[in-house]
């Protein structure tokens, strides 16, 4: 029997983007599907069965991206004449619907809420955000209840593209689970806490140095990750900035052995548009792969974390704006690592049962027999 050939398609991501390869271009290539991936300015290899080709593009900026990058995918994608093609950037969307037209079956995976990002978006002058934002959101429904399924991370997401496009899927981001991972332990005797991300003031970082004031001494807090320099400098005028060990950015082995001689994580993040203020997004993968690794960790109050997290006890939760709650948590934590080693137990198991890609795998080939 012919397999049926799909094509994913990105003008932004990486060929090898943890969402777009590993998990659903693996899983459908050892579900029998003859896969291909085409990104810009990649090696051509075959990685666990799914064909990655690259377009040799330069990219400049954005508009180069959307303008040019955008039209020579869609040609290099009609070359391959795939029977399912599903891409992954709103760049594409005029094109998807081109391929609509050449009686293909097109699937838009949306992985941010972009309306919403465009309020945020810095580069874009403050008070044309609405307006670029509502004309977004106008070609944008012109553009999704053409294609033959909707895919994203989310709820809130999902509630919003049905309204235009009932075949819509929700396919979030918990991890692969990984057996090397079920040996991870935390270290009872350490007395560091440890977050790796882009280092922002969404996620209140000032906030976790300002409360090392008022936690163990011999305390230490371990930080990797980018940042602005502006940011840095402010968090280097506070007085407990001496007791952050900062890395840099460093890749996810290193973080992975960071993680071993902690005692805890945090994944604390500001309520704003992009969290839609205090729900939460089910697309913060930090939260699931502490779970994964049974890391106890302290993270915000949003209505969707905190749901999981009370349901399976498996950290604490706290309003990000204020301190004396982060203190408070950071304190618990250190006096009772016994009682957080329980945590990370109970969260390595709600994983490995419920918030694991196996189960998102099931839905994406629900969505793909479907067609």
């Amino acid at each position: 029997m012919k397999k049926i050939k799909v094509c994913h398609l990105t003008t932004a991501h990486s060929s090898h983007d943890i969402r777009i390869l590993k998990k659903e271009c693996v899983s459908l290539a050892n579900n029998g599907f003859d896969v291909t991936l085409i990104a810009p300015n990649c090696k051509e290899e075959v990685i666990e069965g799914v064909n990655i080709q690259s377009l040799n593009i330069k990219v400049t900026g954005r508009f180069s991206r959307f303008f040019k990058v955008a039209k020579k995918l869609y040609e290099k994608a009609l070359v391959l004449n795939a029977d399912i093609y599903h891409f992954h950037d709103p760049d594409f969307m005029f094109y998807g619907v081109k391929l609509i037209r050449k009686n293909k079956k097109v699937i838009y995976d949306i992985h941010e809420d972009y309306p919403l990002n465009i309020l945020e978006k810095h580069w874009i002058p403050k008070i044309l955000r609405p307006l670029v934002s509502f004309i977004y959101s106008e070609i944008e429904k012109y553009s999704i209840k053409k294609y033959t399924a909707l895919i994203s991370v989310t709820p809130q997401i999902i509630s919003r593209i049905k309204k235009t496009n009932p075949n819509t899927f929700l396919v979030t981001n918990y991890p692969i689970l990984k057996k090397d991972f079920e040996d991870f332990n935390i270290d009872l005797n350490s007395k560091k806490f440890i977050f790796a991300g882009v280092v922002e003031p969404l996620r209140m970082i000032h906030v976790l140095v300002e409360a090392m004031d008022m936690i163990p001494n011999e305390a230490s807090f371990v930080l990797a990750g980018d940042g602005t320099s502006e940011y840095f400098e402010e968090l280097a005028k506070l007085t407990s900035w001496n007791k952050v060990d900062y890395k840099g950015r460093i890749p996810f082995e290193d973080v992975i052995s960071y993680y071993k001689k902690s005692l805890f994580g945090v994944v604390i993040e500001d309520y704003n548009l992009i969290n839609y203020n205090d729900e939460g997004s089910l697309g913060v993968t930090k939260l699931f792969e502490y779970m994964m690794l049974g890391l106890p960790f302290i993270a915000t109050d949003f209505t969707l974390h905190k749901e999981i997290i009370d349901k399976h006890q498996c950290a604490i939760t706290v309003n990000p704006r204020d301190k004396d709650e982060v203190i408070k948590a950071l304190n618990y934590m250190y006096n009772n690592p016994n009682e957080i080693k329980k945590m990370g137990e109970r969260g390595r198991k709600a994983v490995k049962e419920i918030y694991n890609w196996n189960t998102q795998e099931k839905e994406l080939l629900r969505l793909y027999t479907s067609l």
